[in-house]
């Protein structure tokens, strides 16, 4: 974890908010419900600090819903083959816990479920440990992970029919949710690209778009069973997947990777002009090399963030001006 890291955060929150401030797009606390904040788990050793973190910077921000990305960082005794080198412990989660619970803020662990279980060369611990449930097992992890490659390959699925799949992820969530106190549970979700494989022999043929909503309902319906709530990230349903309107619409977000801070702009998904602009502006305002996925701007280096390039881009586009775009987007039902 480098010191930077949270000071880098925090700027970049600070400007979305006053930009957003100062352009009239909102003008109190009510009008953002939920101010909520997404960051990797801490180490075991950087726990107290983490606390200071939360006391220090999120506190005096008003943000009242943290998501953190646990996976499988944490000791699970349901399946303790899933932990990973150096994971979190029962009381550390508690301290983290109580902090959260002091300021009156949600804590919501997550854990990615169906896509994301690959990073470049290495399988999430779930396909490590069971590699049975891969979607595309014929589509080999590279020893040097390079965009793009011959398979299109961005990062692996779980299979959602295969028949032990769940019995496992699922022990993983409850076990989760218990340790955290949670009455809600973040399964990611987002860029699933592989699903329905040709190949795969349980999910061939059928509708992509009604496996990644039978998914969601599957792991919703579990969480409901025990009294909570399910929580993923939208860009698979700006895709042309069902969208409940009770959900909020995402639309500018942050996140804390291991490696990199990520801003998620969601215009930029749907608008190529303004994609277009921000990438022939990026060199005006960095010496570092653009590194940006469909919606994810990657910031390596925190020293080298352009906070001023980042102030214009939100201002580029209103929140009305997005939610007009994707409702123009949405097929006719």
């Amino acid at each position: 974890m480098k010191t930077a890291r949270y000071p880098s955060l925090m700027t970049i929150v600070s400007i979305l908010f006053f930009t957003l401030q100062a352009t009239g797009q909102v003008s109190s606390d009510n009008q953002l419900p939920v101010r909520g904040f997404c960051i990797a788990a801490p180490r075991p050793a950087d726990v107290n600090r983490f606390v200071t973190f939360i006391n220090d910077e999120l506190v005096p921000r008003n943000v009242n819903t943290l998501i953190l990305r646990v996976d499988y960082n944490f000791e699970y005794t349901s399946h303790p083959e899933l932990r990973s080198g150096n994971p979190l412990s029962e009381k550390d989660v508690n301290k983290l816990v109580r902090a959260c619970d002091k300021h009156n803020i949600r804590l919501i662990p997550q854990v990615n479920l169906l896509g994301h279980q690959s990073w470049h060369s290495t399988p999430s611990k779930l396909l490590e440990v069971y590699p049975e449930f891969d979607e595309t097992p014929h589509i080999p992890l590279p020893e040097t992970y390079e965009w793009p490659n011959e398979h299109g390959l961005y990062c692996k699925s779980y299979c959602p029919l295969h028949p032990e799949v769940h019995e496992v992820v699922f022990a993983i969530v409850d076990e989760i949710c218990t340790a955290f106190q949670a009455d809600a549970f973040h399964a990611g979700m987002d860029e699933v690209f592989y699903i329905g494989d040709d190949k795969c022999p349980r999910c061939s043929g059928k509708d992509k778009s009604a496996l990644f909503a039978g998914e969601v309902s599957k792991i919703r319906d579990h969480l409901y069973a025990d009294g909570r709530e399910l929580w993923i990230w939208g860009d698979r349903l700006i895709d042309r997947y069902h969208l409940d309107p009770k959900i909020p619409l995402p639309f500018i977000s942050l996140g804390s990777q291991k490696n990199f801070i990520a801003i998620y702009h969601m215009g930029m998904y749907t608008n190529q002009e303004l994609e277009h602009w921000f990438v022939a502006e990026y060199p005006k305002h960095s010496k570092t090399k653009l590194d940006m996925g469909k919606s994810c701007i990657r910031l390596k280096n925190p020293d080298a963030i352009p906070y001023d390039l980042i102030a214009e881009l939100v201002k580029k586009m209103t929140v009305n001006e997005w939610i007009s775009a994707y409702e123009k987007s949405k097929p006719d039902r």
